[in-house]
């Protein structure tokens, strides 16, 4: 829930949820904790509170990395890059957004590969390599494309490929 209010401008409702995700008792709560995180470095980003960031990304990635939770790892890494991308290093950030593509495709994280690969592409283009950049943009969209044919649904995979395109775009 905070990440999709988070999406919807509304910085303060997806704190709360992430903090609660944090402090409610659940047995979730554990396993969902990296994430949680994640969300509240990304609110605290959107807020140019870039030390606390840096500190909930580093804290996610701790649990995650102690508890060998690899599956959260492209999270982690996408996170990571936005979080040094803001501080100005694009060369880190790319760093980052490389290695999470590298964690997707180990495991088939489609949605991860994708996005990393858009977000390289981004960061590339900023950096003035065109060239990359439009080589990770047409990797980027055949990964949407392939994620794509599997829907059975026509008008779901319209959503989906209009939704993708912004982030590839």
């Amino acid at each position: 829930l905070g990440f999709c209010t988070m999406a919807l401008g509304a910085t303060d409702k997806a704190t709360e949820f992430f903090e609660k995700g944090l402090t409610m008792p659940t047995m979730f709560m554990w396993l969902m904790r990296p994430r949680l995180l994640c969300g509240l470095a990304l609110v605290a980003l959107s807020q140019n509170r870039l030390e606390e960031a840096q500190q909930k990304v580093a804290e996610a990635r701790a649990f995650a990395e102690e508890r060998a939770m690899q599956n959260i790892y492209p999270l982690v890494s996408m996170t990571d890059a936005q979080v040094v991308a803001h501080a100005g290093d694009l060369e880190a950030s790319l760093g980052h957004y490389h290695r999470a593509e590298e964690l997707a495709h180990q495991m088939g994280m489609r949605p991860w590969l994708w996005q990393a690969q858009a977000a390289q592409a981004k960061t590339l283009a900023a950096l003035g390599r065109e060239e990359a950049a439009e080589a990770k943009r047409r990797a980027a969209l055949a990964g949407i494309d392939e994620m794509a044919a599997l829907f059975q649904d026509a008008e779901l995979r319209v959503l989906f490929v209009e939704s993708a395109m912004k982030k590839v775009v």
